[in-house]
């Protein structure tokens, strides 16, 4: 049974189709839902003697915080358009942390749903999918880049190959 779902939310753009879809799955299946967006410190790599500035480190973490804090708020109003109670939540980690920390929040949630990475952007999307995947030890979806639709449920297609993690798979 699916009682609460955490969606990872896209900080880089607007649109934002793992939020929309979550939020169709929190509606058909009556779960609490949470978003999380990752606020990270810019990834540095000085050679040599060079040296950043810290006003540029802390210029490039207030963007990233001022994009989490977007998307929080676009997340927030689509559920409320939705009539569905939501939490949502800035995580503060570095760019490499993103896998780790996103794969620990999932961990506590009944399912993760997290976006394909846009093959066109560079983002952490593609992280913390993977980490929903690898670390999380949970069900995830991986909600397509093109994904227009909520959730529909008329057919499933189950892979098996016998083997164990198959079965755990497909009794999640």
């Amino acid at each position: 049974m699916i009682r609460d779902i955490v969606v990872n939310l896209a900080t880089a753009n607007s649109r934002d189709p793992a939020a929309a879809y979550a939020i169709s799955v929190a509606r058909m299946f009556d779960a609490q839902i949470a978003g999380i967006a990752m606020c990270h410190s810019p990834a540095i790599v000085a050679g040599g003697m060079e040296a950043v500035p810290a006003d540029v480190i802390e210029s490039l973490r207030e963007e990233s915080a001022r994009a989490a804090n977007g998307a929080i708020e676009r997340f927030k109003q689509a559920a409320a358009q939705a009539h569905l109670p939501a939490e949502a939540q800035m995580v503060e980690t570095s760019i490499e942390g993103i896998p780790r920390t996103f794969g620990r929040i999932a961990r506590t949630f009944d399912l993760a749903i997290v976006a394909q990475a846009e093959p066109e952007l560079t983002t952490s999307t593609g992280l913390a999918a993977e980490a929903a995947m690898f670390e999380s030890g949970r069900p995830i979806v991986v909600v397509p880049s093109i994904q227009k639709d909520g959730i529909k449920l008329g057919c499933i297609l189950v892979c098996w190959d016998g083997s164990r993690t198959a079965a755990r798979a497909l009794g999640d």
